[in-house]
């Protein structure tokens, strides 16, 4: 790009030259092309820019769509002569014309329209960009869409309502609406919004398709950045830290869409305060550590429930920092038979094999807390919330299964449970059938250990007074990776 001569016409791919022409015909200066502003072999560049594109998009005057094509070659139709085939179909009925829409007709008030269905609206990094722009003019094959906050308009049709963004709305669907509102237009955004918007923007991501299973973390930035900046907390591997002991209990239950999840071998790079790009592997105790739907169908909000187990996190220069989570203990609910003593966390307590291994320090979070071994039995019935047996000490009790990557109808696996939070209790009772127990339900991760370091293979819910029923259940430090 140092080059002279390298914007000439058709020394650029004709996606860029025609988002060249369509700049200048808004009369504005300035382009930002993701391709040729982000130098694409450079880590560090990457690492630079990828963070701050919420704020790019959110910044731009307007931001434009390439919704139709498979390559840059392909152009933005409708910009140059002959781009665009398809023609409106005039008819007469009666001395009326009426013409033929380009968009199908949405029958549901929350039915998305052939943009929302498009390619452009399924991937992962254009969820960001979709959100977080104010304002978006979008190219497809049949024609232009405009979309801003206030209004959604298109080329073959003069019915739009400028009171209601949701009446006629492209690739937004009805939620989006709803929830972009709040993650763009709310700068004072209590905590009551953020936890019935983070749950939605998890799922919503989830579905969506990426070409490198290495960016998955990075399609997501932009509005992990923006959140911060927006509610003022921070986040580690995409949890906030504000409410980490209950945005660690994430679901993904099975569906008979989608039967399975499955751990991200991918790695993602990320810089140390050396300057050094270091890669590391996705934590298993995050949703970006999977792939597959996300669904939060039994924890629509981040409720503020918290069982006050401290974790914390490995810093850069191997420093042990806590996680910032807020969630206070309630004061009312007493002592708990099966907690323990919890003890600061230092280095000497974890093996120098795990401080000094790349791939994972980084990734790892440390705490205290009750573990046993299980063995589960789980079943699974057509349109039914996945439950289970667990088995420890030859004591059976029943649990319900909140994440578990094995499709099988039943399954009977060895794992160490792991209590991590807080379940509703929901007026469930112990596996004896009896009344609902005062201190509720807890989420335990099923784990596997591997050198040291403990790693979630699923998620379960069962009765606390279940859990204290285990005699060989053991307080220890917990290093999950």
């Amino acid at each position: 790009m140092q080059v002279e001569g390298s914007l000439a016409k058709g020394a650029l791919p004709a996606t860029i030259e025609d988002a060249m022409v369509v700049t200048a015909g808004l009369g504005l200066k300035y382009l930002w092309v993701d391709s040729c502003c982000i130098i694409q072999d450079d880590p560090q560049d990457q690492l630079r820019f990828i963070p701050e594109m919420g704020t790019i998009y959110e910044q731009a005057t307007v931001t434009l769509v390439a919704a139709s094509g498979s390559n840059a070659q392909a152009g933005l139709p409708g910009v140059g002569y002959g781009s665009r085939t398809d023609e409106q179909v005039a008819l007469c009925v009666n001395g009326v014309y009426l013409l033929e829409s380009l968009d199908p007709i949405i029958v549901a008030p929350r039915q998305q329209s052939y943009l929302g269905q498009s390619v452009w609206n399924q991937r992962a990094w254009t969820y960001q960009e979709r959100l977080l722009s104010r304002r978006v003019l979008v190219f497809t094959d049949k024609q232009i869409f405009w979309e801003c906050r206030k209004t959604s308009w298109c080329e073959d049709i003069h019915a739009e309502s400028f009171s209601s963004a949701t009446m006629y709305n492209h690739s937004l669907d009805y939620g989006d609406v709803l929830h972009a509102s709040k993650l763009v237009q709310n700068p004072w955004g209590g905590q009551a919004d953020f936890q019935l918007l983070y749950p939605y923007l998890v799922e919503a991501y989830s579905t969506r398709s990426l070409t490198k299973a290495s960016d998955y973390g990075n399609a997501f930035n932009g509005i992990v950045s923006h959140l911060e900046k927006v509610y003022g907390m921070p986040f580690f591997w995409a949890l906030p830290e504000t409410f980490f002991s209950t945005a660690l209990c994430w679901p993904a239950e099975y569906s008979e869409e989608e039967p399975s999840n499955f751990r991200r071998i991918a790695k993602q790079q990320l810089k140390e305060e050396n300057g050094t790009i270091v890669d590391s592997h996705f934590p298993s105790w995050s949703w970006l550590g999977w792939s597959g739907s996300i669904r939060f169908s039994h924890l629509r909000t981040l409720r503020p429930n918290s069982l006050g187990l401290k974790y914390y996190r490995l810093g850069e220069c191997r420093r042990i920092l806590p996680v910032r989570d807020t969630i206070e203990l309630d004061p009312n609910e007493g002592e708990r038979e099966w907690r323990g003593a919890e003890f600061d966390v230092v280095n000497d307590s974890i093996s120098s094999t795990i401080l000094d291994n790349p791939l994972i320090h980084r990734s790892l979070i440390i705490f205290w807390s009750s573990v046993a071994p299980l063995t589960m039995i789980i079943y699974s019935r057509p349109g039914s919330p996945r439950e289970g047996d667990a088995r420890s000490d030859d004591v059976w009790f029943r649990v319900g299964v909140k994440h578990l990557p094995s499709a099988s109808s039943q399954v009977s696996d060895r794992y160490e449970g792991i209590v991590v939070g807080k379940a509703d209790n929901a007026g469930r009772g112990t596996a004896t059938g009896g009344p609902s127990e005062p201190f509720g339900r807890l989420h335990v991760v099923l784990a596997r250990w591997e050198n040291g370091v403990a790693y979630r293979h699923g998620l379960i819910s069962l009765s606390e007074l279940d859990w204290a029923r285990i005699r060989s259940r053991q307080w220890k430090l917990v290093v999950l990776g």
